[in-house]
């Protein structure tokens, strides 16, 4: 898998709640189900939900082409809102935890690769057969070096580029 991130914080921030979509940890909550995620780790319980998922499989070698649009997608990090989420993403300077975005982000961008491999969804069982990783940043650009920790921040992204092994994805933060 291939991402390539950008980050832009515009320099006039608005006072503005993204209300209307989801939040990154409804993301991390979807991908958990998606891919058939364990919650918790156990010796012996490596079969995990992935066994024998290819048993009944059927490969398709006609892909239908997607649009950008397809894979586009949106979530928020609502610091306005949430003062315990705040305590998770505050610094030394009472500011962003810039790594902690960075998680986000990669967060993001397997989330977007998923949903443009949506209809590789098996329906029986809801769950995705691939595994999908990130494997390189490109390049990250920093307009403003540091969010402020009581406004939301808006993480978007689509896929950009589809090979045969891998996917670009383009991200962009703003607060």
């Amino acid at each position: 898998m291939h991402h390539r991130v950008f980050l832009f914080v515009p320099r006039t921030l608005n006072k503005t709640t993204f209300r209307s979509i989801q939040t990154i940890t409804d993301v991390r909550k979807t991908l958990q189900n998606l891919v058939g995620a364990q919650l918790v780790f156990g010796h012996g319980n490596q079969s995990g939900s992935h066994a024998g998922l290819t048993d009944n499989i059927t490969v398709n070698s006609t892909l239908t082409p997607r649009t950008i649009a397809e894979s586009y997608d949106e979530a928020i990090i609502p610091f306005a809102t949430n003062i315990k989420l705040r305590e998770r993403y505050v610094n030394f300077d009472n500011k962003v935890r810039f790594g902690r975005i960075l998680e986000d982000l990669d967060t993001m961008a397997v989330h977007i690769a998923y949903k443009h491999n949506a209809p590789q969804i098996i329906q029986s069982i809801n769950v995705h057969p691939l595994a999908i990783v990130t494997a390189a940043v490109d390049r990250i650009e920093v307009a403003v070096p540091h969010m402020d920790i009581d406004r939301d921040v808006r993480l978007s992204g689509f896929t950009s580029f589809v090979g045969k092994s891998s996917m670009e994805v383009i991200l962009t933060i703003d607060q």
